[in-house]
Parts: structure tokens; C-alpha cells; sequence
């Protein structure tokens, strides 16, 4: 066996310098003139590198050593006393850099006459190893009917290694191929929860995934259809033949088993939460709105036992009336005093939908844009938005333009005060020049020294 020997100095026990003396197999340290005795009882291994990879030589670097000493003299024990590595013999010789394992490191301290030893084990790894494993189970059956096969068709795996030296993950790859997966937990004949473990090996090593998969005794009705949209014109109303518009399947767990039912179903219609007549499978839309269609059927076998349930499914019918036009009402305003408040605030409109219901509204429902009642303006146009929403939820829009006039203000003779600034009487020419109504003043206009406002009378 090969032994590794350090030697350094003993470790001052006492403030004081100390002279050791052998005496059989105790010490006899003298510290400031008093002798003391002393046993070796114990020492413990502190701190010392555990984990190594292929191709690392060991090393004790941070080992820490301290011991249990008897003190004879006083009788006492003494604990943690550091003992300096070089006064330790390590034996390493089980250590193999060059296989993966576990070893075993042993380390003596021999103290006057009396040698005790210590053990700790040591591991030597890969650099990298495969670290975990993903399922993705997006596309794999998780639901099953009763009396169903387990399927692990669509499941998706996989493995991410790890450089446990450099301490960072590797790119994941798929081993979808390669896992073992365990069902045993499946029962196809109990309704109820199970766990589904995967499992790959990869160089000795070793990961684990599970995923939750549930066999239903859930049964229920489907109702299809490609006609779930009308338009009529009401109150006359249409009549929906619910026979004619959907088709009924019996479902189970995972969707729809068999041919369309033919015989043995009640529909029923509501409009929100009141019911609409329903005579032998039809029903009169007297409104536009959005029609829950139920169906029932009594006593249906569930898939995979000798059960019987009672199902039902339901369809959304959306009856709709389409917004056709907005128009605004006669004898709305439409020519205006510049400065006055906005005419808008006197128009109404009619909506108009395609059953030929119409509706009244004011300006404050509708949107209004290009309207401008702060200069005057022969030619303006303004552009009316209305929106609003169909039974299916949907935004229907209508658009209409509006011409109107606004007219510059007239004093009517009497003066209208404005504010201007001038530096010269040519101002003045200036400002009758800019004036909408382009007449020439009447009256007197005064002017004195740093007046910066004067009343000017237009007729």
C-alpha cells in the first residue's frame, strides 16, 4: 500500500512556547513551567474535495483535520485541536483517475505512540452525464374511453446532458425511440387518473418523466352543422328546422363514435334564458339574436360498458339583421353662425337594417368627423359613422356624408368689438382687408398714442 507522509511542526497547544517530552504513550508538554499530559483520542476529516472527473489527479487541497485530545493532567477532553496536514499519512492508493467510482481515502495522525485514523470516500464522474428528460405530450392521447387501449402514439421525449465539471447544461435531442415507458398503472376498465413513467439510460445513467393520462366514462351528444347563420326580415320571422340544419352524434371520451342519430331526439330552443316553442324539431325566430339549440337523448349506451345515460349537447344559431343604412332626419340644421355651438347637436338619424326595421338616434351615438363650426364655410362635409354589434358579436358599420354651411357673423350696424395689434394706421387697412364680410367700416375709428385695441363697426 502506498503511503503519502507529510511532516510539519506540532501545533502549539499553550501561548507559550512548549518542550515535548516522550513518556510511554502520552506527552508531557511543559507550558510556562507546568507540565501537561496528554492522549491522541480521535481526529475527524473536514472540508476535503469530494468530486472528481476523469483524468483528475487527487489532491487533498482543503482537507482539515482536527483531533480529541485526554488532557491526563487536568482530566479533561480537549476537541478540535487543528492538526497541520503535513503531520498526516494519506493513503490514496484505491484512487483511480482513470475509472468512474467511488474510492476510499484513508488518513492516520500518530501522536505520541498512539496513531488513530480516519476515512472518507471519493467519487470520480464523468465530466458529462445525461442530466434529466421532457416529455411533451401536446400531441399524445391523454384522454381514453372506458375499455381503451393505452396508446403512447404521439408522445414526444427528450434529454438534456449536463458538463458537470464547467457546470452548464447541453443542447437537448430527441430520444423519443429510446425511452421505456411503464403503464402498468392503466386500468382501460376504472374510470379515473393515472401516471405514465418514462424512462432512458444513457452510459449507466439514468432519467425519469411522468405524465397524468384519465379514462372518462364521459358521454354526451355533438351537434354539427354549416348553417348557423340566417338573415331574414322580422317580425314575420323564419322557421328553423333544427332536424334539417344540424346533424346528432353520440360521443364519448374523445369525441364522436358512430353514424349521425336519426330517431329518439327532443331538441329544444332558447332565446338567452327564455324558451322559444319548439314543434317537431322546429321553431319560429321571431328577433334577430343568438339561439341556444338543445338536444337530448334518453338512455345511451357509454362506449366500453353495459351503462346507460341519459346525454344532451346544445348548437349556437345566430339569427342575424344586417345594419343597412344610416340617414340624417329633414329639418335637421345644417347652416350655422360662425362661433355658435355645433349643429350636430341638433341632428337625428334613422337606421335602417335589412328586415326593414329602422331606429332613431341622435348625434351623441354617432361619430362625427370633418365638421367645423368656427369659420365660415360654404362647401363643408361631414362624415357620420354608426357601429354596433350582431347577435354573433361582430361590429356592422354604417356611413353617411352631411353638407352644411357655417355663415360668417353680422353686426347688424351695431359694433363688434375685436382685439388687434398695430404699430401703424395701415393696420387698419389690413384688418378691414381680412375681414369675412370684406365691407368698408362706418363710423369714426379713433386712434391715439399705444392704443393696442380699438372698436372697429362693420356693416
Amino acid at each position: 500500500m502506498k503511503k503519502l507522509k507529510m511532516l510539519l511542526s506540532i501545533v502549539t497547544i499553550c501561548v507559550l512556547a512548549f518542550c515535548l517530552a516522550g513518556c510511554g504513550d502520552a506527552l508531557m508538554l511543559n507550558c510556562g513551567g507546568e507540565e501537561q499530559e496528554y492522549r491522541l483520542e480521535s481526529i475527524e476529516v473536514k472540508n476535503a474535495q469530494k468530486q472528481f472527473y476523469l483524468g483528475e489527479e487527487f489532491t487533498t487541497e482543503g482537507l482539515e483535520v482536527t483531533a480529541v485530545m485526554e488532557n491526563l493532567t487536568q482530566n479533561k477532553t480537549e476537541y478540535d485541536i487543528p492538526v497541520p496536514v503535513s503531520d498526516l499519512v494519506i493513503d490514496s492508493s484505491e484512487y483511480n483517475k482513470d475509472e468512474v467510482g467511488e474510492y476510499t481515502i484513508v488518513v492516520s495522525y500518530t501522536y505520541a505512540g498512539v496513531t488513530e485514523e480516519a476515512e472518507y470516500d471519493v467519487t470520480v464522474d464523468k465530466p458529462v452525464r445525461l442530466a434529466r428528460i421532457f416529455v411533451d405530450t401536446e400531441n399524445a392521447k391523454k384522454i381514453y374511453d372506458m375499455d381503451e387501449d393505452f396508446s403512447s402514439e404521439g408522445l414526444t421525449v427528450t434529454a438534456v446532458d449536463r458538463n458537470f465539471q464547467l457546470g452548464y447544461d447541453l443542447e437537448s435531442y430527441d430520444v423519443t425511440k429510446d425511452v421505456t415507458i411503464n403503464s402498468s398503472s392503466f386500468k382501460k376498465g376504472v374510470a379515473g387518473e393515472y401516471t405514465i413513467t418514462v424512462s432512458y439510460v444513457k452510459d449507466g445513467d439514468e432519467a425519469e418523466a411522468s405524465y397524468k393520462v384519465e379514462v372518462r366514462k364521459a358521454a354526451g351528444l355533438v351537434l354539427k352543422s354549416d348553417k348557423t347563420e340566417y338573415t331574414f326580415a322580422y317580425p314575420a320571422g323564419t322557421v328553423i328546422d333544427i332536424a334539417q340544419t344540424v346533424e346528432v352524434f353520440a360521443a364519448g371520451a374523445n369525441g364522436i363514435r358512430g353514424e349521425a342519430l336519426t330517431s329518439g331526439i327532443t331538441f329544444a330552443a332558447y332565446l338567452g334564458n327564455s324558451p322559444v316553442g319548439t314543434v317537431g324539431g322546429q321553431f319560429t325566430a321571431t328577433q334577430a339574436g343568438a339561439y341556444n339549440v338543445w338536444a337530448y337523448y334518453e338512455g345511451y349506451t357509454i362506449p366500453g360498458t353495459s351503462e346507460k345515460a341519459d346525454i344532451d349537447g346544445f348548437i349556437v344559431i345566430y339569427v342575424l339583421d344586417e345594419l343597412k343604412s344610416i340617414t340624417l332626419n329633414p329639418g335637421a340644421t345644417t347652416t350655422q353662425t360662425a362661433g355658435a355651438d355645433e349643429m350636430s347637436g341638433t341632428w337625428t338619424f334613422t337606421l335602417t337594417y335589412a328586415s326593414g326595421m329602422t331606429k332613431q338616434l341622435t348625434s351623441e351615438y354617432v361619430e362625427i368627423d370633418g365638421l367645423s363650426t368656427i369659420l365660415a364655410n360654404d362647401n363643408g362635409v361631414a362624415t357620420v359613422n354608426y357601429t354596433e354589434k350582431n347577435a354573433k358579436g361582430e361590429d356592422m358599420t354604417v356611413e353617411t356624408t352631411v353638407n352644411y354651411v357655417v355663415k360668417a357673423q353680422s353686426s347688424g350696424g351695431e359694433p363688434t368689438i375685436i382685439d388687434i395689434n398695430i404699430g401703424l394706421l395701415a393696420n387698419i387697412e389690413e384688418l378691414v382687408a381680412s375681414y369675412p364680410d370684406k365691407n368698408s367700416p362706418s363710423g369714426e375709428v379713433e386712434l391715439a398714442q399705444g392704443v393696442t385695441a380699438i372698436g372697429v363697426a362693420f356693416n
